[in-house]
């Protein structure tokens, strides 16, 4: 019997975004959101998400599900609190590589129109975490669907008519019906935020260290 050809998912992936407790940026939750979109598809199947751990200590998955009404979604926990690293204060875990799959998902990623990975880390030792090299890969068993296109952007995009040098009128879609202007900025969009996440400074701070010193706190976990 033949193997399942697995196919890597184009997809947007923003950066994480902390999760506030209302307007005080300096109250650190622990909890961090990457959405991952999929612009005007929606997927049949996901067979499994690869990624490399960095200090994450829990991740949940969360997926919406485009039902059989079109105009009908549902968001599902599809992974719930998955230990990443066994002890939050120690480093066991903290840079390995995951491949989270059918046997750890509470339900099939079918039909899938957009996810949600939830990062938490309750440990106060660590700088940072984060989860790095996102990769989703999807069985050739499975296709990809373009998403019916939304009635107030279409009416829109009727709108969106221009005439160009020589005054003749032209249509700015393609053959498939959406805007190329909309599509080139979409583009632009795609570069910035799937650009590695290599804004971090190159060099990494110590663990421990804190503006060139160290707290007794912390060191007291290790």
């Amino acid at each position: 019997m033949a193997a399942t050809v697995q196919k890597a998912l184009a997809c947007s992936q923003q950066p994480p975004v902390s999760i506030l407790v209302g307007n005080d940026a300096n109250f650190i939750t622990g909890q961090k959101i990457i959405p991952i979109t999929f612009p005007y598809l929606v997927i049949s199947g996901i067979d499994e998400i690869h990624f490399q751990n960095y200090y994450t200590a829990l991740l949940t998955i969360k997926a919406k599900f485009q039902l059989a009404n079109q105009d009908s979604k549902v968001w599902k926990t599809c992974l719930r609190k998955y230990p990443l690293m066994p002890a939050p204060h120690c480093e066991i875990g903290s840079e390995s590589n995951f491949v989270i799959g059918k046997k750890q998902l509470i339900c099939e990623l079918t039909n899938v129109v957009e996810l949600k990975l939830i990062l938490l880390q309750p440990s106060p030792v660590w700088i940072d975490f984060s989860l790095e090299d996102i990769k989703l890969f999807r069985g050739s068993q499975h296709s990809v669907v373009q998403k019916p296109v939304d009635k107030e952007i279409k009416d829109d995009e009727e709108e969106n008519e221009v005439e160009n040098e020589d005054g003749d009128e032209c249509m700015k879609y393609n053959p498939f019906g959406m805007d190329l202007s909309a599509i080139s900025k979409t583009m632009q969009k795609w570069s910035l935020i799937n650009q590695p996440l290599n804004s971090r400074s190159k060099v990494k701070q110590s663990k421990y260290e804190i503006d060139g010193s160290y707290d007794i706190k912390l060191l007291s976990y290790s």
